[in-house]
């Protein structure tokens, strides 16, 4: 903050704030608002069930076309490999967004259980997006091999 300089003149009162309540369209989109937010949580749980499932899924379609190409060795193992830990980090990330974690916060304090919230949130987010990442990088890899395999 910038210190005021004492001209030796009285300082003139604030001006008071002339605002009129908000009418009730804006109440029910700020209600709407803080319902989302609140909701937070849920939606990114659920987009990470899908992500589950998608992963569950085109792993199992992935390896059912390449198995006995796998079993007759025409696959780089190091690809494979590279390929499988990521698939398998990226399930674990997404179910770890769906896993409770314990958080501390005072109970009594509104501004201490938002945060808590936001952390949670950040939380979430950030893991289904590691996990996306690496689903998409696993599925390039697997794409790539593939192609490998048919030229």
């Amino acid at each position: 903050m910038k210190e005021q300089k004492d001209t030796g003149q009285p300082t003139p009162a604030p001006q008071p704030i002339k605002a009129r309540p908000a009418g009730p369209e804006a109440e029910s989109w700020h209600e709407y608002r803080r319902k989302n937010r609140q909701e937070e949580p849920q939606r990114l749980e659920e987009a990470a069930k899908f992500l589950a499932g998608m992963i569950s899924i085109s792993l199992t379609i992935f390896l059912g076309m390449l198995d006995e190409k796998l079993l007759a060795g025409q696959l780089p193992a190091g690809g494979i490999a590279a390929t499988l830990a990521a698939w398998v980090l990226s399930l674990i990330l997404a179910f770890l967004v769906l896993f409770p974690r314990s958080y501390r916060f005072a109970a009594q304090s509104a501004e201490d259980i938002e945060r808590m919230h936001q952390r949670v949130v950040r939380y979430k987010y950030w893991l289904l997006v590691f996990s996306v990442l690496l689903f998409l990088f696993a599925i390039i890899m697997l794409s790539a091999m593939f192609m490998w395999l048919i030229s």
